[in-house]
């Protein structure tokens, strides 16, 4: 019986992509207060489903106001009198016009018993919009470091959708936002001691007079917005030759660095016009930053060290001692700049290869919230780098990524649960509902979370 029992459990997982810290609730407030651990399901929103149902339509939604959840095969179903009640709130609902030929022997897709799991293509939705990749590549590294680094770079391109939007920023003492124009090459300079923000980046790079690509196609063939591009993003399909020669014209940094001195990194500078170019352009557009790291930042923004050799980069102990002399003022400017990245909808990856510490405590904010990818090596010669990236762009049967961008999860629950919170690496929607409760597990006080980035392996936890 308990292996029939598990096999049940296990399929549900398998198909659904959820799984219960207990499989038996308890009946009762009484029970529920002795439990020990909070009563919590992990789920993966992008799991990879086989023979999975897509329904060519809406779906049908509750009526009640504040509860709006949607019918699914728990849902009691009166096909007579074409009603169907809410598991939610109970409220009895009318069949939508198109349903008038439902009947137990012709039900909608989403009423079957194994349709506890179900995708809608909506009318709503916009298809076919590209995603930008900006590339944030620092030149502070070796020679053989960044030979290595350009053939993964370039080995990355050609995985690629076609339809991406792509664009280059390099940056050592200053930061440099390379034009994408077969004509010249062009780069604009920006010092790494400055924040600029998107209005005045906008004005300075002349972004005012960009174009907008032709408007993406809906479902049922609508025409949706306009995506705009410029000349620091253009598509790959256009530009890829280009791409490949911008990439190998990537030069170590020109600044001579005196004897006994660090390189000058202004890895926060480059991370900041990163954010603020693509929300200059692509607000709430999915996109990617790619940063890839070759030590410590050591200039203005979110500076960590100094760059004299003499002074030790700061300890474990110096941060729990609040020795640590810019730990607070780089741990608030990349919190600031990964919740600015987040409200856009913009992940933000990590790739660093440094024998030496790098503040990446520092930065972990912008891993956390974005959603972004974490690769740690001791060299970019290491293999590693190339086979994340290669597994990060691997593509699914249809030929497309297996990444999701800007997704939105929103839980309900029925009157006798609330909900505490979410754990893992998205931000509060601040939607406020009766069914919040009053104590927070991780990401609290709301009924949606935003994701700016979805692997098939992305898991969060909401208890």
């Amino acid at each position: 019986m308990s292996q029939k029992v598990n096999s049940v459990f296990a399929d549900n997982e398998s198909r659904d992509g959820v799984r219960m810290s207990f499989n038996c609730w308890p009946a009762s407030r009484i029970e529920a207060a002795k439990l020990v651990l909070p009563l919590g399901v992990m789920y993966i929103p992008f799991k990879k489903r086989e023979n999975k149902l897509v329904l060519q339509y809406d779906p049908v939604v509750c009526r009640t106001k504040n509860c709006e959840a949607i019918q699914n095969p728990l849902c009691s179903v009166d096909y007579r009198a074409k009603l169907w009640s809410c598991v939610i709130c109970n409220q009895k609902n009318n069949f939508p016009a198109t349903y008038a030929h439902a009947s137990e022997t012709d039900m909608p897709g989403e009423l079957y018993q194994e349709s506890s799991t179900v995708e809608y293509s909506i009318s709503s939705g916009i298809k076919n919009v590209p995603t930008a990749f900006l590339y944030v590549v620092d030149t502070c590294i070796e020679p053989c470091d960044l030979y290595a680094l350009k053939r993964t770079l370039l080995d990355s391109l050609h995985s690629l959708p076609p339809n991406t939007l792509c664009g280059l920023i390099t940056f050592g003492k200053y930061v440099y936002i390379h034009e994408i124009n077969p004509l010249v090459e062009k780069a604009y300079a920006f010092k790494g001691t400055k924040e600029y923000n998107s209005q005045e980046l906008r004005k300075l790079l002349k972004l005012d007079r960009q174009t907008a690509s032709p408007a993406p196609t809906l479902a049922y063939g609508k025409q949706g917005p306009s995506v705009p591009t410029n000349k620091f993003l253009k598509p790959l399909s256009e530009t890829l030759n280009l791409m490949e020669e911008i990439f190998e014209g990537i030069q170590l940094d020109t600044f001579k660095v005196q004897r006994g001195r660090r390189h000058i990194r202004s890895v926060g500078a480059a991370l900041s016009i990163a954010v603020n170019l693509l929300e200059t352009t692509h607000t709430n557009i999915g996109g990617r930053i790619m940063s890839f790291i070759g030590g410590a930042c050591k200039n203005g923004l979110g500076m960590i060290v100094d760059d004299d050799l003499k002074k030790t980069i700061r300890s474990h102990h110096d941060i729990e001692q609040s020795q640590a002399k810019y730990f607070k003022r780089a741990t608030k400017f990349y919190e600031a700049l990964a919740m600015k990245a987040s409200q856009n909808g913009h992940a933000v990856d990590i790739y660093m290869a440094a024998q030496e510490q790098i503040g990446l405590f520092e930065m972990k904010s912008l891993l956390s919230l974005t959603s972004g990818n974490l690769v740690l090596s001791d060299s970019f010669e290491s293999s590693l780098l190339s086979e994340s990236l290669k597994k990060l762009f691997a593509r699914d049967e249809t030929g497309n990524c297996q990444m999701a961008f800007n997704a939105v999860m929103e839980v309900k629950v029925s009157k006798e649960l609330q909900l505490q919170g979410c754990i893992g690496p998205c931000v509060s929607m601040g939607v406020q509902h009766d069914s919040v409760a009053d104590t927070e597990i991780g990401v609290g006080g709301t009924t949606q979370w935003k994701f700016c980035s979805l692997l098939p392996t992305t898991t969060p936890a909401i208890f």
